[in-house]
């Protein structure tokens, strides 16, 4: 799984795995871009939740200024 943080949204590419979509889909904010991109907003509360739900997964992190 890869985030990356621009537009005042975190972005996310993981692979469709059952699990992760359900996980994903409970985090407040969360919008499909398909193709396997999930954006949320990137603000306290709904990184809070995304951390919390992806703790115990890999997530590689990739900051970009645009």
């Amino acid at each position: 799984m890869n985030t990356k943080s621009r537009d005042g949204k975190l972005w996310i590419a993981m692979p469709p795995n059952p699990a992760w979509l359900k996980r994903i889909r409970s985090v407040e904010g969360r919008q499909w871009h398909g193709i396997q991109r999930w954006s949320i907003p990137a603000e306290e509360g709904p990184i809070q939740q995304f951390i919390k739900l992806f703790k115990e997964i890999g997530v590689d992190v990739q900051v970009e200024i645009y």
